[in-house]
């Protein structure tokens, strides 16, 4: 019988296995990453284009794109495909990011083969059900009027406005209209200009074979040899758009109960280790459950039910993103309290406990990342989108079992500068 009264043994975790991909590559130079596991009997088949918001000239125009393309390829119907995948216990689902978007199939490695053609003819010969994009106008249109309805969507497009401007498609703040106003023509255009098989990567998982490979490496063969991917949208050079990042910004709602409160702040241009030292010092400050603002503004203040900071990497900017809701008699002090909170990472060290605190969730959420073949290959798309592969998840363990308090209070020093944090508040001051 286990004696309970005795602590288990803490070991410290200076390594993580993870499964490496397997490159194949196609006739027009095009690669298939290949994370093979027999004990996962279903296939995980990502197709990821260049074709994300970044990409696109007008409103909404990748979105549509992206929604529209899964709906059925030429000389089908969207009931017909969603019966025919329903049968084979298969599931298509779209996504989009800024920078990417694509297709993502989930199909039992017995039906593969039976569904592998249709799955790329949305691709191959994607046909844009016009009744489909009409009924997608009215679903957004609703959407959106109802979004801008909502503090918190305010809040958190509003930062974006600050941080990238109207002109650039980060940051311009939709409006119903968009949806109402989007050609169709245009929607076929950023199909036909981006979802192609020479501006994409594919990445299969699970429990596939050389054969399943074959096929995907054949259809390459429809793609232009040589030719390159896309880049951003050419109607724009992003890299000189920018907004004005006011140090703070009201969006007034008269009979808000909670203000949607978001916080942003431009971190230049950090270098890969400073951008993980980053990593660590946003998790103390507000990344997870145990962080200051928690403990501060939420346990200690009960100004809000949560707060959280992420960084985020877009286009040729890393950010640090505050977001939450306050009461709306509140939202002045939680305000001052993200700046004391911030001030205090540049001005005193963080104690030991804590810092292991954050190392072991850090650690911890890493393992748990890996912990099987599919969910590294999701790993895998993200780093691969960052143009970084799988040796960053080892660097990632060198950085946390590493750092300690003055090294995240330098940081802080040299990043976290206060004075150039940006507030959108919607609701009220």
């Amino acid at each position: 019988m286990i004696d309970r009264t005795i602590i288990p043994k803490i070991s410290k975790i200076n390594h993580v296995d993870y499964q490496k991909p397997v490159e194949y590559i196609a006739d027009n130079g095009n690669k298939v990453f290949g994370f093979y596991s027999k004990n996962a009997p279903v296939i995980k088949l990502d197709i990821i284009f260049n074709a994300g918001v970044l990409f696109q000239s007008t409103a909404l125009q990748a979105v549509f794109a992206n929604s529209l393309i899964k709906e059925a390829p030429k000389g089908k119907n969207p009931d017909e495909i969603s019966e025919f995948f329903d049968y084979h216990g298969s599931y298509i689902e779209s996504f989009i990011s800024p920078e990417t978007a694509g297709l993502r199939l989930f199909v039992p490695s017995k039906y593969y083969k039976d569904v592998i053609d249709t799955f790329l003819d949305f691709i191959n010969n994607p046909d844009l059900p016009k009744d489909e994009f009409e009924i997608l106008q009215k679903k957004y249109y609703e959407a959106i009027k109802n979004n801008l309805m909502k503090t918190q969507y305010v809040a958190m497009k509003g930062l974006d406005h600050e941080i990238f401007g109207s002109q650039h498609p980060l940051g311009y703040i939709l409006n119903p209209d968009d949806a109402k106003n989007i050609e169709y023509p245009k929607i076929k255009k950023f199909v036909r200009d981006y979802y192609r098989l020479n501006n994409c990567d594919l990445i299969i998982s699970g429990d596939y074979t050389l054969d399943m490979i074959d096929v995907l490496v054949k259809n390459f063969k429809k793609g232009k040899k040589g030719s390159e991917k896309t880049s951003f949208s050419e109607h724009l050079n992003l890299s000189t758009v920018s907004g004005k990042m006011q140090k703070l910004r009201i969006y007034e709602f008269k009979d808000a109960v909670q203000s949607g409160l978001c916080a942003g702040l431009d971190l230049g241009k950090p270098t890969t280790e400073e951008g993980l030292v980053l990593n660590v010092l946003n998790m103390v400050f507000g990344g997870y459950f145990g962080s200051k603002l928690m403990k501060n503004i939420r346990e200690d203040k009960g100004f809000t039910y949560g707060i959280g900071s992420v960084i985020r990497e877009t286009g040729d900017k890393v950010l640090l993103k505050i977001i939450s809701e306050v009461g709306v008699d509140v939202t002045k002090k939680a305000i001052d309290e993200i700046y004391y909170e911030m001030d205090m990472l540049s001005k005193k060290t963080i104690s030991e406990d804590e810092l292991e605190a954050v190392k072991s969730y850090m650690i911890g959420e890493i393992l748990s990342s890996v912990d099987g073949v599919i969910p590294c290959s999701m790993v895998f798309e993200k780093l691969h989108s960052q143009q970084r592969d799988l040796s960053y998840i080892t660097k990632q363990i060198d950085t946390i079992n590493n750092i300690t308090p003055e090294i995240l209070m330098h940081t802080a020093k040299k990043f976290f500068n206060s004075d150039k944090l940006s507030f959108v508040v919607a609701g009220k001051v």
